[in-house]
């Protein structure tokens, strides 16, 4: 990854915090919603495209990703734009089925085949009206074979079909896709903020600035570094949290958090803070004092509501 592709994941990573902090604003709009979680992503994708690459010294690697993982990556973005659609049409049909997928998703960290296959049937049977909410055939064909990948894995020895992969496109295709979505949707939605909500206008400009930003976070050999793993929990229930956003103060990096990933960072030893903004919680701060020994901060955090 170079320096260029380095500052525009980490304003796309900014944005997903304004986007973070002002959801009640985001779902308030349907086709915001849709682009915000079609934005999305397109960010963690890149993201982890830059982990791979970071493992190969030529700066380039193959991505390879289960036919599980890619369906529910695309039925994130087609329910979003199904959830969009039904809000903004009034159909109150749709609406209650929507409302049920995502509190699969968000509450339940739900993915099954049924639940995948059932999205793929609504995105078809309403393509050409989700077509003004920026799905294309090519988005739901996709989709729609990785959704097939995935019931074949499961009905299918792996050793009779072997384990069904992806080639990944490049970091800068992810990249590009994800400027699109901000210049041609989410602009053009957020301009009338400038004057009925300019808190939002602010921080969403600010965060959207075209100029380089500056190198990541220097390693010096000289300071000694340290992980830990984190692990973010709602305070009341306990349950394990899907996904979050993570800033450690004084790095210039924000991280993706997600349930299904190993979420170690690397920082240098002595105290750390950070903070975490998540859905439907409020924004915590956090202390640990990094060490050279691995080990886990547990962050606990209060809900909305």
């Amino acid at each position: 990854m170079n320096r260029d592709q380095g500052a525009k994941l980490t304003k796309d990573k900014l944005l997903l915090l304004v986007f973070l902090k002002f959801k009640l604003v985001v779902d308030s709009i349907p086709k915001l919603m849709a682009y915000v979680a079609a934005f999305k992503i397109r960010v963690e994708t890149a993201d982890s495209y830059k982990d791979d690459q970071g493992i190969n010294i030529k700066g380039y690697a193959e991505k390879k990703q289960n036919a599980k993982e890619d369906s529910v990556k695309g039925a994130m973005v087609m329910s979003g734009f199904l959830y969009a659609f039904a809000y903004e049409t009034g159909d109150t049909v749709l609406q209650r089925e929507m409302d049920l997928v995502k509190t699969s998703f968000e509450q339940k960290g739900e993915t099954s085949l049924t639940l995948l296959k059932r999205i793929r049937t609504l995105a078809t049977t309403n393509k050409l009206a989700l077509a003004d909410y920026g799905m294309t055939d090519p988005m739901l064909a996709d989709y729609s074979s990785n959704v097939d990948a995935y019931e074949l894995e499961m009905n299918t020895s792996k050793e009779a079909i072997g384990h069904r992969h992806f080639d990944t496109e490049s970091l800068d295709t992810e990249l590009t896709a994800a400027d699109a979505i901000i210049e041609h949707s989410i602009e053009r939605i957020i301009r009338p903020f400038e004057t009925i909500n300019p808190e939002f206008f602010s921080e969403f400009t600010s965060a959207n600035k075209d100029s380089v930003l500056g190198s990541h976070q220097t390693r010096s050999p000289a300071i000694p570094m340290g992980n830990f793993k984190l692990v973010i929990r709602d305070k009341n229930t306990l349950d394990l949290i899907s996904e979050a956003l993570v800033k450690i103060e004084l790095d210039e990096e924000v991280y993706i958090y997600n349930i299904n990933k190993q979420n170690i960072i690397e920082q240098p030893q002595g105290v750390i803070k950070g903070n975490v903004m998540a859905p439907n919680h409020k924004p915590t701060d956090f202390t640990g004092t990094v060490t050279g020994a691995a080990q886990t901060i547990e962050v606990l955090m209060e809900p909305l509501i």
